[in-house]
């Protein structure tokens, strides 16, 4: 029997990918996606220069179909909403960096 839970989700839909598609090679568009499976996490600094995640990554969950990419993390952790909307406009960012910015 499936179990559900309540999460944070952010559907992220790569607009204009079909003429991506169209146009670039495959290593452009494989660099596209890349850059999309990259997991980042959020540290913070304890004791004066240790760094731990704010949400631990096995805690954080990527999903990528096509042309979506969907991130996800169980509202009953601590500053998940925060964290997800920090790696949604990071996310944004990488991909407006990237040689055909998306």
């Amino acid at each position: 029997m499936k179990e559900y839970s309540h999460c944070y989700f952010a559907f992220i839909d790569l607009l204009g990918f079909k003429e991506i598609v169209k146009k670039k090679t495959c290593s452009e568009i494989v660099a596209i996606f890349d850059e999309a499976k990259k997991h980042y996490t959020i540290n913070r600094i304890l004791d004066g220069d240790v760094e731990v995640p704010i949400i631990p990554p096995e805690d954080i969950h990527y999903y990528i179909m096509s042309d979506s990419v969907c991130i996800y993390i169980n509202d009953d952790i601590k500053s998940a909403l925060p964290v997800l909307e920090w790696l949604c406009m990071s996310f944004q960012v990488r991909m407006l960096c990237l040689d055909t910015p998306i």
